[in-house]
């Protein structure tokens, strides 16, 4: 069976889910490939024109990070664990209820005046109608001094719950600051090192037509072009990493950043 048939198999036996989740992945993946071309492509004009978020926007945003969200989760079934706590007691209280209809064989003891007891029986065709309705309480001594120092425990498992959401928000917070500044800095040092690729590429052109003019050697050429190579080499590692930390914060903060960027032209 090919990979195709396969596929198409098990499309019909999970149905639209298979389809739904394949769907997903392509969006998903789609929009990262659009991300990563836009940073690729973007020109120093393109990373003037980025407005990063203030930061409360950013810490407010990060809210909905799958990493706190996972406490937010745990928060809330700890919170209902307390309350099945308090309800403990509950559990000792037993409502009991019977009910029969029908044709009844009833016995009874009948005491003679001998004080003989004499068994009687007495059986009739008529269907009748019993019901029984009552209350049992079972407690067991262990759980009836337990009951408090339960609760307390599943309070204090909800309280331990939010302290590690907010230090996980505290983390996150620290990340978006250090990222924020050192995308402040990338950004100017990026200016800088575009400056001097472009001086460094201008004199490599000009050395090229000094060199074939004769009026410089080749020792002259190549120290040129070893400048112009630097200077390059100092343009993309500086953008390199600016590309990082904004992909970086977009990711943590659950903010659009680079998303809403619009390439005006491209620089390779």
């Amino acid at each position: 069976m090919s990979k195709l048939s396969r596929l198409l198999l098990l499309a019909l036996v999970l149905g639209i889910p298979v389809i739904g989740l394949a769907q997903d992945n392509i969006m998903k993946t789609v929009r990262m490939d659009s991300i990563m071309y836009k940073l690729s492509n973007m020109s120093l004009d393109d990373y003037a024109a980025i407005e990063l978020p203030p930061l409360d926007v950013l810490y407010e945003n990060a809210r909905k990070a799958n990493s706190v969200m996972y406490f937010d989760y745990e928060s809330e079934i700890s919170m209902y664990d307390v309350k099945a706590a308090r309800r403990k007691p509950m559990e000792w209280v037993h409502l009991v209820a019977t009910y029969s209809y029908g044709s009844t064989d009833l016995s009874a003891i009948a005491l003679m005046e001998s004080t003989y007891q004499v068994w009687t029986q007495n059986l009739s065709s008529q269907r009748n109608l019993y019901w029984n309705l009552g209350v049992t309480v079972n407690v067991p001594v262990s759980d009836m001094f337990n009951v408090r120092s339960l609760v307390r425990q599943k309070k204090l498992k909800q309280q331990q719950s939010v302290s590690q959401r907010e230090s996980e928000l505290d983390n996150i917070r620290s990340e978006i600051i250090e990222l924020y500044c050192v995308i402040l800095e990338k950004m100017s040092t990026l200016a800088n090192a575009s400056q001097s690729m472009v001086i460094a590429q201008a004199q490599y052109s000009f050395a090229e037509s000094e060199f074939a003019n004769n009026r410089i050697d080749i020792e002259a050429l190549y120290r040129s072009k070893s400048f112009e190579s630097t200077a390059r080499n100092d343009y993309e590692l500086n953008k390199s990493e600016l590309n990082k930390a904004l992909l970086t914060l977009e990711i943590i903060s659950c903010t659009p950043i680079v998303s809403n960027v619009t390439i005006t032209n491209t620089d390779r």
